[in-house]
């Protein structure tokens, strides 16, 4: 398995830590990321802990990636982690933060691969698959930016 460390920043000016946590932690991805679609298979207790999701990620390049993710950590305003697993395995986290009058969105996703073509293809094709993430990650920059009103500084 190939195994990747991704750590994407995204500034937003005219949300807060909650109101961008509050959409963050909703499964409705797919309302506002472009190339997302997100069905909850268990909804997890009152405040979501323990939500199983399928995503499904369309991505720049001509393949697509489905996983499963169970929600593992949420703590309001500033923290939503996931537990990954499927054609990706692995720990994504939302770390989130007030700085000055914008609001800070960190995403750590520690993932390896499990498709085995994309391992095979790893040692070459790294360069091209990192910059995909970055793509993909651009889109929902954008759409989180939207869909909080709120102008993207970063992302």
């Amino acid at each position: 398995m190939a195994q990747y460390r991704f750590v994407t920043k995204w500034l937003l000016k005219g949300t807060t830590p909650e109101n961008a946590w509050e959409v963050l932690k909703d499964s409705n991805y797919g309302d506002w990321w472009h190339g997302v679609t997100v069905h909850v298979l268990e909804p997890g207790d009152e405040h979501g802990l323990g939500e199983l999701r399928e995503s499904l990620f369309k991505t720049k390049l001509p393949y697509t990636l489905s996983f499963k993710s169970r929600v593992s950590t949420l703590e309001r305003p500033s923290v939503i982690e996931m537990q990954a697993y499927g054609e990706l395995e692995g720990t994504g986290r939302y770390d989130i933060r007030q700085t000055n009058d914008e609001t800070e969105i960190l995403y750590t996703w520690d993932v390896r691969t499990t498709k085995s073509w994309m391992n095979l293809m790893a040692p070459l094709m790294r360069p091209m698959f990192e910059w995909n993430h970055g793509q993909v990650m651009h889109e929902g920059a954008i759409g989180l930016a939207k869909r909080l009103n709120a102008v993207l500084i970063h992302g």
